[in-house]
């Protein structure tokens, strides 16, 4: 039968087809038991073709080309400031002004090295990318920190 009621020649269906009657929030599910799955269920998981080491380094180039990037950047604010410092060396007076014109000395040099050893592809900034970023942005963060 079928929504109207009429009935069909169907041969796979003994006795009228019904129609669902529309779920609510509230009626009971049916949940499968960890006993109706069979235990050769786990076996049917397969690698994707394409799903070799060589997935992981174009996975990871996006990263380490947008370090590069942000590196490079960095460095080349730093050193412009850095070069603005120079030629106001006699205005630095405490030992604050001092210490803040080598921390910046010291973070355009780590920008400046960890951009150049990326743009070298250096497999051992690519091992320890997580590191690079920790010295570039944690290096920039506490030289903004001291500077204000």
């Amino acid at each position: 039968m079928d929504f109207l009621g009429q009935s069909h020649n169907d041969h796979n269906h003994k006795g009228p087809l019904m129609v669902p009657a529309r779920a609510t929030p509230f009626d009971p599910t049916i949940d499968a038991s960890p006993a109706d799955i069979p235990d050769d269920s786990h076996r049917a998981v397969a690698f994707v073709d394409g799903s070799t080491p060589q997935l992981s380094a174009e996975t990871n180039k996006l990263p380490r080309d947008r370090l590069r990037i942000a590196s490079l950047l960095l460095f080349g604010g730093y050193s412009a400031f850095f070069v603005k410092s120079l030629f106001e060396l006699n205005q630095f007076e405490t030992q604050i002004e001092w210490w803040l014109f080598w921390d910046h000395l010291a973070i355009t040099f780590v920008t400046g090295f960890v951009g150049w050893r990326l743009c070298t592809h250096c497999e051992m900034v690519l091992r320890h990318l997580r590191i690079a970023e920790v010295a570039v942005f944690g290096g920039s963060a506490l030289f903004f920190f001291l500077l204000s």
